[in-house]
């Protein structure tokens, strides 16, 4: 049983087996107990730390490079200028820890739990994240490449953060600080975002099959050439935000503010837009077949070229200003007698 930091230093060499293997730590540390310690600048690299329970110690500058931490304790620990290159960090537990600039590119931390802890600056690109819990937690603004699929975010500020390229299915942000954020060439299926600020996002060029957006604010978000079918965009608004190309088959935008916004050259069959805000959209050219406007405000909207057949109209909100030149208006319902006779 290690008591005391010195103690623990004076075996270390034994620990490390220099000149034969290695011991296993498992069981020898977690029954010592490094919790509250301070050991700063220690050299744990390469050794079997599984299950260490490192719980509020002084951790500053110590070598943890490529040992087997899974299932370690890191909670409220010191670890500014600590190294983790190479090391298995899968179901470790990092809550209300700090230190700036940790570097976990390319590590793989499943199900690790970093709520509320304090890492401005860190870098997860290339990491593996899937099932993290970021709840809280301060973070940097590189996930590039990264996997955090399953993972969720809450209340993090990543403002500009880069995720683009990165693996998303069925990631959690609630009330989370986007603006600016890249996600261009990423995979967000599933993903769901509540009550974010995403204005100004990318997000082009990205797979959101299922996503949903909830009283998210979108304001010139870019999601052009994103495949978005089924998608779900529930309250918030998304003024000036960019669809253009866009593959969104049975997608939901119903109630949406999409004032200004452009749509232009879309796949939008069967596109729920029943009372959305399209006053001054873009929607030229897209294939809005059986799509619902029911409700819909598209006075200064552009729809030229458009094709709505099928489609229902039924007590939208058009005026002069309203471009239909060259739509197809095939069957499409336009009064309440269209829409008891199944359109016109």
């Amino acid at each position: 049983v290690f008591s005391s930091a010195e103690e623990l230093e004076a075996h270390l060499p034994a620990i490390r087996g220099e000149g034969r293997p290695a011991v296993d730590l498992r069981g020898v540390l977690v029954s010592a107990s490094l919790a509250g310690l301070s050991i700063p600048k220690l050299n744990f690299a390469r050794l079997d730390l599984r299950g260490c329970d490192f719980t509020d110690a002084d951790l500053r500058g110590c070598d943890f490079s490529g040992s087997d931490l899974e299932g370690a304790v890191f909670d409220g620990a010191a670890l500014s200028g600590c190294l983790f290159d190479g090391a298995a960090l899968d179901s470790t537990s990092w809550a209300g820890a700090y230190g700036e600039r940790r570097n976990f590119s390319s590590l793989s931390m499943m199900n690790a739990v970093m709520a509320e802890a304090d890492f401005p600056g860190s870098n997860f690109r290339l990491a593996d994240l899937r099932g993290a819990d970021f709840s809280g937690a301060v973070l940097g603004r590189s996930f590039s490449g990264a996997d955090v699929s399953g993972a969720s975010f809450s209340r993090n500020d990543l403002e500009g953060a880069d995720f683009s390229g990165a693996r998303m299915a069925s990631v959690s942000f609630s009330e989370c600080g986007l603006a600016g954020a890249v996600f261009s060439k990423g995979d967000l299926s599933g993903a769901s975002f509540s009550s974010c600020d995403l204005s100004e996002s990318a997000l082009s060029d990205a797979r959101i099959l299922k996503g949903r957006f909830e009283g998210c604010d979108l304001t010139r978000a870019d999601f052009r050439r994103s495949l978005l079918d089924f998608a779900a965009f529930d309250g918030g608004t998304a003024k000036r935000a960019r669809f253009d190309e866009c593959g969104a088959d049975s997608i939901e935008m119903g109630g949406l503010d999409l004032r200004g916004a452009v749509l232009k050259g879309c796949f939008l069959r069967r596109a729920g837009f029943f009372e959305a805000k399209l006053a001054g959209a873009d929607l030229s050219g897209s294939d809005l077949l059986e799509a619902v406007l029911g409700s819909s405000d598209l006075r200064g909207a552009n729809l030229s070229g458009a094709s709505l057949f099928r489609s229902d109209l039924y007590r939208a909100r058009m005026d002069d200003s309203t471009m239909l030149k060259g739509a197809d208006l095939g069957e499409t319902c336009l009064s309440e007698s269209d829409e008891a006779a199944g359109g016109r």
